[in-house]
């Protein structure tokens, strides 16, 4: 596929324009995929995870939740098998440069790639909350494959604060997250996790 033509097709998904195509074309790239950058896309990658962990540990500080929830975040929203599934469904997996010999298929390129271009975004924009309504565009917080809505990051204490909150989710206001229960929810919307309650607040976090 052409170049052009590529940088089009994900700044349509991303719902973002970019100042630097170099960078986003280096997102692209998996590792081994250019000769002249063996690393391709990894080095973006760590930035693209920084952004989302400062991101993550800002609305908990903010918010005063949990470290136990936090890091719970954390590790949902940074597993392979999570970015995977956005690459997949937002199909950015369809331009990203392909190392030959390990071609597609593998949940790591395809991930790394997720946090690579997240990472671009940022460099690019200069703005983690920028970042995150990119984020929030592609449906990285939506309840599947393990993902969490860092939404849920508001303690019980802050209820007063919101009147008529519902939980977002693809087709249903107030989907449960994988792995738990429908009883996990109380009547609030409350999402009852590590014995500390969080409402799910449509709000961006605080940066």
């Amino acid at each position: 596929m052409a170049t052009n033509y590529i940088v089009q097709q994900i700044q349509r998904i991303l719902n973002y324009t970019f100042c630097s195509e170099e960078l986003l074309l280096e997102a692209l790239t998996a590792a081994g995929a250019n000769q002249g950058n063996h690393e391709g896309n990894r080095r973006l990658a760590h930035v693209g995870l920084g952004t989302i962990h400062t991101g993550l540990s800002l609305d908990c500080l903010e918010r005063k939740s949990s470290p136990s929830a936090l890091s719970e975040l954390k590790q949902k929203l940074s597993a392979y098998n999570h970015l995977a599934m956005i690459a997949k469904r937002s199909t950015i997996d369809d331009y990203i440069n392909y190392c030959p010999r390990s071609g597609r298929g593998s949940k790591t390129v395809t991930g790394t790639a997720v946090a690579a271009i997240l990472g671009a975004v940022y460099l690019d924009s200069n703005c983690r909350k920028r970042t995150w309504e990119v984020m929030q565009h592609i449906g990285f917080f939506l309840h599947e494959d393990g993902g969490v809505d860092p939404r849920m990051l508001r303690t019980e204490s802050q209820l007063g604060m919101t009147q008529g909150v519902t939980e977002t989710g693809p087709g249903n206001p107030t989907a449960v997250p994988e792995g738990l229960s429908e009883e996990t929810l109380n009547s609030n919307n409350t999402l009852i996790t590590n014995g500390e309650s969080f409402s799910c607040l449509t709000a961006y976090p605080m940066f």
